[in-house]
């Protein structure tokens, strides 16, 4: 086939559904370039598409191979750009082995950092594959073949009953090609979760949610510890109903690198449900999403509801904060208590009230650098907080170690732990800058997305082990007479 001049093959081509890609050259140039070419002139208008979006997205600084040469209004429209020696995930999971997992987490992150860019962006890709992620000389990841590209509004240039999506990477709405009245950025997450599992694993992706059955989980598969929160993401990234699906880059990245914010969670404390009861209730809220998805109920009822549902989450998170942390101290104070004899007395118990009522709040999110300072004083607060008081003193100092959630813009929380002592003449207290470095803030949770009450728990078991560290620093000051001498830093 000959080509447009002054290209000339340089010995690699391939073959694709709508396009040939050849690798080639061109005289007093040692560099090495891809052309790709239209095979169906029918497709004219797709593939223009896709060469807009190329080059929209790399004037917006998103990581997609740049068109270098382009003509479009050829009888066979063909574009050129960098050829990437390195190659695609394809060739990465072609290999005997998998890759070693951090290496496979920084991939991934580093791919899905570029489609939270193409999403901002207003485009869906729709093509979420290995062989469409291709490696540069630094070995980092970069998006390719927009060929089935589509921006928001854009008319959409596949058939009615045409699937959209690689084979075992296609999201469920675009099986039968029936899906215009839905964003297709969802199907891109679909996608990729199981782009992670692949690259991950070493193994080609599994049809539809396959790779969420116990003997098909990350953790099972590679028999590592620690992916159980990966397992959990992928979960919510596979729903099979677009409208319930979990989407939020600013979550799932943070999850990839293993970060404790966003849906990295812990099973530590978690109830162990049967398979069958987690998989009846997976159907019983699928089912609900539809229904509720294709009521035609009144915006403001669905605003109550929907803030109806928060409230509930948010005061199960309180109860779940407060729970673990006053359950995994309550053994340990009372053997305190009783030993002491009176002499002091160590309290962890539950609070829902103002913050502002506690501590000097200014003071406080001062010190831990924190904007949330309006949601503080807006209203009730859940928590919990370990007391250490002397009882055989003149001196009227309480020191706590304060735990806490505050709500942020959408379905969010953070979680706080905060070290305050009361003054001398009581009243409320201030941050005990001798403990400053225990302080902590932590999140955001989204609190609509599995496991983050598994989170939550495992934040209030590390403020519990830090309490108990606190209790042993205020007997011994108690002992040593220093407590009552300590004053407001």
């Amino acid at each position: 086939m000959a080509l447009p001049k002054p290209w000339r093959l340089d010995g690699t081509q391939t073959e694709g559904g709508q396009a040939y890609v050849h690798r080639v050259v061109r005289p007093n140039d040692p560099e090495k370039y891809a052309l790709k070419r239209l095979k169906n002139p029918a497709r004219a208008n797709r593939f223009s598409r896709e060469v807009e979006a190329m080059e929209v997205l790399f004037r917006a600084g998103v990581t997609v191979p740049p068109v270098l040469y382009s003509d479009l209004n050829s009888d066979k429209p063909w574009f050129v750009m960098p050829w990437y020696r390195r190659g695609s995930l394809d060739s990465v999971l072609s290999r005997s082995h998998p890759l070693p997992i951090e290496r496979a987490r920084t991939l991934l992150v580093g791919v899905a950092e570029i489609l939270s860019l193409i999403h901002g962006n207003g485009m869906a890709h729709r093509d979420i594959k290995p062989g469409n992620v291709l490696i540069d000389d630094d070995g980092q990841p970069v998006i390719a073949d927009f060929g089935l590209c589509l921006a928001l509004g854009d008319e959409r240039w596949t058939d009615q009953h045409e699937a959209v999506g690689p084979r075992n990477y296609i999201a469920p709405e675009n099986a039968d090609g029936i899906n215009d009245e839905y964003d297709q950025r969802p199907a891109d997450c679909y996608a990729f979760a199981k782009l992670c599992w692949s690259c991950i694993t070493g193994r080609n992706a599994l049809s539809r949610e396959n790779q969420l059955s116990e003997k098909n989980r990350l953790s099972r598969v590679m028999e590592t510890s620690g992916l159980e929160p990966l397992d959990l993401l992928f979960e919510a990234m596979l729903n099979p109903d677009p409208r319930a699906r979990f989407t939020d880059w600013n979550y799932i990245i943070p999850a990839l690198r293993g970060d404790s914010i966003g849906v990295a969670m812990n099973t530590v404390g978690a109830e162990v449900e049967p398979v069958e009861a987690s998989a009846r209730r997976e159907r019983v809220l699928a089912v609900s999403r539809q229904l509720g998805a294709s009521a035609r109920i009144p915006e403001a009822r669905a605003r109550e509801q929907a803030a109806a549902g928060h409230a509930l989450r948010r005061s199960r998170a309180g109860e779940e904060l407060s729970t673990a942390f006053c359950g995994a101290l309550s053994e340990f104070l009372n053997d305190v208590n009783v030993s002491l004899n009176g002499y002091a007395s160590l309290r962890a118990s539950s609070f829902s009230k103002h913050l502002e009522d506690m501590f000097e709040i200014n003071e406080v999110f001062g010190r831990l650098g924190s904007p949330a300072v309006n949601h503080a004083s807006s209203g009730s607060n859940y928590g919990a907080l370990l007391s250490m008081r002397p009882e055989v003193s003149d001196t009227y100092r309480t020191l706590y170690l304060i735990v806490f959630l505050l709500e942020e813009e959408g379905k969010c929380v953070r979680l706080y732990r905060v070290p305050v002592r009361t003054p001398e003449e009581g009243g409320r207290g201030h941050f005990d800058l001798r403990y400053k470095e225990i302080a902590l803030m932590s999140g955001p949770i989204n609190l609509a997305i599995p496991g983050a009450l598994e989170s939550i728990n495992r934040f209030a078991l590390e403020a519990a082990r830090v309490g108990e560290a606190m209790v042993q620093d205020f007997l011994e000051d108690l002992a040593a007479g220093r407590f009552g001498q300590e004053v407001r830093q």
